[in-house]
C-alpha cells in the first residue's frame, strides 16, 4: 500500500492584500510523491460490460481502480443489485473494462488512483 504525505495550500493567502473582496482560492497540492486520480461515471443500459476511458492516460498500468454502482433506476429488476469487477486481461494505461455479474441498467461511479 502506497502512502502520500502532503497538504493542500491556498496560493492566494501568501500575499497580504487588503482589498474589499477576497480573491477566489487557488488550491495546490504539495506532497512528497506524485499523486494521480481520475473520477468518472459510466451508464449501463441493460449491459454487463462497459469500457471506461481515462481523460488523461496514466504513465503505466500500475494503478488501482474501484467501481461502485449507483441505484438510479426505480425498483427495476437487477438495478444496481450486481457485483462489479475489473477485467485484468484488458487493463491498460488508457482504459479499463468494468464487468457486471449480470446485465443491468444504472450508473457506475469509477475511481482510478495512482500514488508514486
Amino acid at each position: 500500500m502506497a502512502k502520500v504525505k502532503g497538504r493542500i495550500i491556498d496560493r492566494n493567502r501568501y500575499a497580504k492584500k487588503y482589498s474589499l473582496r477576497r480573491a477566489p482560492q487557488r488550491l495546490t497540492f504539495i506532497g512528497d510523491t506524485d499523486f494521480s486520480i481520475e473520477l468518472g461515471s459510466i451508464k449501463f443500459n441493460n449491459e454487463s460490460q462497459k469500457t471506461f476511458t481515462f481523460e488523461a492516460p496514466f504513465l503505466n498500468d500500475n494503478y488501482s481502480v474501484m467501481a461502485m454502482p449507483r441505484d438510479t433506476a426505480s425498483n427495476s429488476a437487477g438495478s444496481a443489485d450486481v457485483s462489479l469487477y475489473i477485467d485484468n486481461a484488458t487493463f491498460s494505461r488508457n482504459s479499463v473494462v468494468i464487468k457486471a455479474s449480470m446485465a443491468f441498467t444504472g450508473v457506475v461511479d469509477v475511481i482510478a488512483i495512482k500514488v508514486g
